[in-house]
């Protein structure tokens, strides 16, 4: 009950029939959080600088931890836009660029129009903001980090 509805995309609906589950455990136990990392003096300067090289309309993918947070929050107060996200994990600091106006996905080149994941760890705000949230597609792992896939985006 406490997890958020989500939706893939196309060929990847993630979704089962019935008749394709053996056992289903009903739980109302929420999805584990992940608490905020708390940036250092250093991780804010290797943030700062990396923003730099980050052009507007680039496709982003991110990771956990205080560096790629802080690269997030820079992003989302700065002056470009137009960015896409296609990355493994969906974090508070890719709300956050949504959020703040600053994600389109019209210029990835594949998958335009949505953010491309495959899974979330996050706060509990981030769950339900991911709550029938059509912005975001989460796909297989081996569509999301495929190489081929990853070498079609643009920028």
């Amino acid at each position: 009950d406490a997890f958020p509805r989500t939706f893939g995309l196309d060929d990847y609906r993630h979704a089962l029939h019935v008749d394709e589950i053996d056992i289903l455990v009903p739980s109302s136990d929420a999805p584990l959080a992940l608490p905020a990392a708390s940036p250092t003096d250093v991780d804010r300067a290797i943030a700062k600088h990396a923003v730099e090289y980050i052009p507007s309309g680039a496709t982003l993918q991110t990771g956990i931890g205080s560096i790629p947070s802080q690269i997030a929050a820079l992003l989302a107060e700065g002056d470009g836009d137009g960015y896409g996200l296609h990355s493994e994990m969906f974090t508070d600091g890719c709300m956050q660029l949504h959020r703040a106006g600053k994600v389109t996905n019209a210029g990835k080149g594949l998958y335009d129009g949505v953010s491309v994941t495959t899974f979330a760890f996050g706060s509990a705000e981030l769950y339900a903001w991911l709550d029938g949230n059509s912005d975001v597609a989460f796909l297989p792992v081996e569509i999301v980090n495929a190489p081929e896939v990853i070498g079609a985006n643009n920028d």
